[in-house]
């Protein structure tokens, strides 16, 4: 998968039944406008995501979560008022279904390993660019969990 084009594996997942009526519900927390911007229009355009909402710091995440109870949480780190890593254990407890990705500046071993021990399912680097979020939402998009 890895090594595979993520342009290819995009056309391939919207071939298939994940692209059903029930798209797939993404909330975006990060605390830059033009950052949530961004990624919202790559999910909506290029990944044909359903983007259900949008917060600015942790504590609005878990609001949002709860309410609109999304099935992809797409999260920074590095936050005002509660941090990704604490909305991330909070979120994890009330919707354990919920996949969550941390997309961030801050990649280094300790808040990788404070991120995982949280319940965030995988951590990207905001480096990496459109590329690297592809390559990391693609696998958790053809899970059972989030077909339905």
């Amino acid at each position: 998968m890895w090594g595979e084009d993520p342009i290819a594996q995009m056309h391939v997942w919207t071939e298939s039944s994940c692209m059903r009526d029930h798209a797939q519900a993404v909330l975006i927390v990060d605390d830059s406008v033009t950052v949530r911007s961004a990624i919202r229009t790559f999910l909506e355009v290029t990944m044909q995501m359903k983007v259900c909402g949008e917060a600015a710091d942790g504590l609005e995440a878990i609001q949002m979560a709860s309410e609109h109870k999304p099935t992809l949480i797409l999260m920074d780190l590095s936050m005002p008022s509660m941090n990704g890593v604490e909305a991330a254990s909070v979120i994890k407890k009330q919707a354990p279904e919920s996949r969550i990705v941390v997309f961030t500046l801050y990649t280094d071993a300790i808040g990788r390993a404070m991120a995982k021990a949280a319940g965030v399912d995988v951590v990207v680097s905001k480096s990496e660019g459109a590329t690297g979020l592809m390559r990391a939402l693609l696998p958790l998009l053809n899970e059972d969990s989030l077909l339905s």
